[in-house]
């Protein structure tokens, strides 16, 4: 191999190579095979290479790669010129941070910048690409962006959509550019397109989202997102957005956000916003059905702080109920808590709170003020070496500024004592039974007493007295199961629960409740509950479930696919005094084939008779690029999409809209 060294100012040019002839005339270097050039942090390989000295110009042929650091350009011919660091590629080659380049002609304009003609880029590592985008002008900015215009993707050589410019991002860290939009189409708001929306990298602690939507039935929503985050220090982001409806003509708002904060010596602030303008406002605009029920808005701060001996809090929040039609605002609810201290067998706790509060409803407004002093004491003793019984005593003053009779600080006493314990019994068959080498029955017992001697109402708005109380509570379990040398096989599991009242002229036993739970068959579950008037010999509440989850038989043969199709359901029966109800749910899903899976679920109302909410989504997922179409209904209110999107890419995504043309409309 021959070795040459030329020296331009004080930088050595290297070249290697099988061959080697100078045509001093003309100063031109000729190099055959295995051609190897090497100049500051740039490589040239190639099969063939010339070099004009006095034109610092290198044209490479054959196989010819271009490597600079971690970058490198191969092409069928690279012309570079050594003096500018400038060159060409045809029909050149290049990987992109994310993705992969090739064009007719691949100019390196500078040592970070990259342009292109006629070129193709995607993510996709197969050969032919799944997808590529065509550009007729692309510049590349290493580990920012990659700028085409105008640009058109395909997807197995077919074109679906084109635009007149785009922008990807280069690298995998957060970077300010515009979002890609969500157009799609549902019954209350027709056509619309959302998340028209600039991304904002501030800095690597806080970003800034700003954007509108666009409704065909009601206008526009402009919106707002700060993000921040320090870590180990604080986090949270605030929402916000704005709408100016057409029809009705009117103006609707939200905001909401969360704070999180570690605050100096070992302090803790939280904070969460959550206002809007009506109660309808995110049922209309909503995307997500648990937001389209919200049925209050709920906001609070607080601030916490732990000691060695006691814990504080300060606490002030504010609740709009829509349903009840209530607003209720804690001004300020201040707490210490003090741990619990063992004394001996006793263990003793405490609690103190400062309380302010303001209720509004439609009969008018109410203020609370009280403090309130809450003193525990608990024991635990072992009767018979069989049984732990748990004895507390909690006594708890109220104290309020004042009363109706101008009376200053009244105080309000309450006394609660109880004890609860457990005991479990268990037996097992004598006689072998068939299948089985023995059946196991476990029953457990739950019990305590409770008692409070009351107290008499104070002269103050809303007060009332308390009565005397003096109950049994108890809980019977009982679990049945069988065992095979040993595997264990649950057969049977209920309870029965309820409450005896000492001080009750009559009816002092409660109501009983049972639950139960039955194993099934594998695949299959049961379960149900009820309540027993004792007195009346009848059950007057019951509920009962039937739940199934298996794979469909035959699919794995039927279709082309090696994964089978999964169904479930649950079948519901209740019954009350005034209603009666059966409802199912069920739900398909799997892989159709390899590559195309579904998941289609549904609730059937018994008392609508009719199928109240179905879901629909289909899915394609390929090497590098996922599709799904996705239907929905709840009620009246339907909506659907159609999204394509690239793995590589996640920002990128092709909504419904750019198939309108193609796709049928739903009608309301």
């Amino acid at each position: 191999m021959g070795l040459i060294l030329f020296f331009l100012l004080t930088k050595p040019i290297k070249f290697y190579a099988d061959s080697l002839f100078y045509d001093g005339k003309n100063k031109i270097l000729y190099l055959y095979k295995n051609v190897r050039i090497e100049y500051e942090n740039i490589t040239l390989f190639s099969d063939t290479l010339l070099f004009y000295y006095e034109k610092d110009l290198i044209y490479a042929f054959g196989n010819a790669k271009l490597k600079a650091g971690k970058d490198s350009l191969k092409g069928d011919k690279i012309i570079y010129n050594t003096k500018t660091q400038k060159g060409k590629a045809v029909k050149g080659k290049t990987k992109v941070e994310k993705g992969f380049l090739w064009a007719e002609e691949i100019f390196r304009v500078d040592k970070n910048i990259l342009k292109a003609y006629k070129g193709h880029y995607t993510t996709c590592d197969l050969n032919p690409p799944h997808y590529y985008f065509v550009a007729e002008k692309i510049k590349i900015i290493p580990k920012k962006d990659i700028i085409a215009e105008p640009v058109f993707l395909f997807i197995k050589d077919f074109p679906v959509l084109g635009l007149p410019f785009w922008i990807f991002p280069a690298t995998k860290k957060r970077k300010s550019g515009f979002l890609s939009p969500r157009p799609g189409r549902n019954s209350r708001l027709g056509l619309y397109i959302k998340n028209l929306a600039y991304y904002w990298a501030i800095n690597p602690y806080m970003d800034y989202t700003i954007g509108f939507d666009l409704y065909e039935r009601k206008g526009i929503t402009f919106l707002s997102n700060f993000v921040y985050r320090k870590y180990k220090l604080l986090e949270g982001n605030i929402k916000g957005t704005f709408t100016r409806e057409i029809e009705p003509k009117r103006e609707r708002w939200s905001i909401n956000g969360i704070h999180s904060q570690n605050m100096p010596f070992g302090a803790r602030l939280q904070a969460k916003l959550d206002f809007i303008s009506d109660q309808k406002y995110a049922t209309d605009y909503s995307e997500y059905r648990p937001q389209r029920l919200k049925n209050e808005a709920y906001s609070y701060v607080a601030l916490s702080k732990n000691f060695k001996i006691l814990s504080f809090n300060l606490m002030a929040d504010y609740r709009d109920n829509y349903l009840t039609k209530t607003k209720e605002m804690t001004v300020y609810n201040i707490g210490l808590n003090f741990y619990g201290k063992s004394i001996g067998p006793l263990r003793v706790s405490g609690s103190a709170t400062v309380l302010r509060k303001i209720k509004k409803d439609t009969l008018g407004k109410k203020e609370i003020k009280n403090g309130n002093l809450n003193e525990g004491i608990l024991m635990q003793n072992t009767l018979f070496n069989f049984f732990v019984v748990e004895t507390k005593v909690s006594a708890t003053q109220t104290i309020y500024p004042e009363d109706t009779l101008s009376n200053k600080f009244p105080v309000q006493h309450s006394l609660l004592f109880s004890l609860t314990s457990a005991i479990t019994f268990y037996g097992t068959s004598i006689i072998k039974p068939p299948f089985f080498d023995k059946f196991y029955h476990f029953a457990t017992l739950n019990f305590g007493y409770s008692y409070s001697p009351g107290f008499k109402s104070l002269h103050l708005e809303g007060s009332q007295p308390k009565n005397p109380s003096s109950s049994l509570n108890f809980t019977l379990k009982n679990d049945y199961f069988a065992k095979k040398e040993k595997n264990k096989y649950p057969l049977l599991n209920f309870s029965i629960s309820g409450n005896y009242d000492f001080l009750k002229k009559e009816k002092k036993l409660s109501n009983l409740g049972i639950n139960f739970t039955i194993p099934l068959p594998k695949g299959f579950s049961g379960g149900g509950r009820a309540v027993y008037n004792p007195y009346s010999g009848k059950i007057e509440q019951s509920f009962f479930r039937l739940s199934f989850n298996f794979p469909l038989f035959l699919t794995d043969i039927l279709l082309p696919s090696s994964k089978k199709l999964n169904s479930n359901g649950t079948w519901v029966y209740s019954k009350r005094p005034e209603k009666e109800d059966v409802s199912f749910s069920g739900s398909i899903s799997g892989n159709i084939t390899e590559n195309w899976s579904f998941s289609y679920n549904f609730v059937y109302s018994g008392e609508e008779k009719r199928i109240t909410s179905q879901n629909l989504v289909l899915n394609r997922n390929l090497h590098c690029f996922s599709l799904q179409i996705r239907w929905s209904r709840t009620m009246k209110f339907w909506d659907y999409q159609f999204r394509i999107w690239i793995k590589e890419l996640p920002d990128l995504k092709i909504e419904r809209n750019f198939f309108e043309t193609i796709l049928p409309s739903l009608q309301e």
